[in-house]
């Protein structure tokens, strides 16, 4: 068990640190962010969520397609938004989530709850 100390070795927090250059309207840098938590933790789906949301609103189709591609590639499966929209009744089969992960990307994203931002 490794205890994590620093913010910048958590997803959770780079996640953050990008939705407040996204609310100042940073956006190369809330980019670079979301690249960071990313990379950081593949398996991390409300970073991808976070990340696709954000190229939906502010980036080019071609921004768009590839945090798409990248995250369909990562396939992940963890983080709060994530797990509650690939478990709910709606879209779960007995051997699970019945989305595609392109689906279930599409539609966390739309969830991620971005009140109180300028975005």
């Amino acid at each position: 068990y490794q205890r994590r100390v620093h913010g910048d070795k958590d997803p959770r927090v780079i996640v953050a640190v990008a939705k407040l250059f996204w609310s100042d309207r940073k956006f190369d840098k809330t980019r670079s962010w979301f690249n960071r938590a990313v990379a950081l933790d593949s398996d991390f789906g409300d970073a991808w969520a976070y990340f696709y949301r954000f190229e939906v609103q502010h980036g080019s189709e071609e921004q768009q397609q590839a945090v798409l591609r990248r995250c369909c590639e990562a396939d992940p499966k963890h983080g709060d938004k994530w797990v509650t929209v690939s478990k709910s009744i709606d879209n779960a089969t007995v051997g699970g989530c019945k989305l595609t992960t392109e689906q279930l990307l599409r539609k966390v994203a739309m969830s991620c709850d971005i009140k109180g931002y300028n975005m």
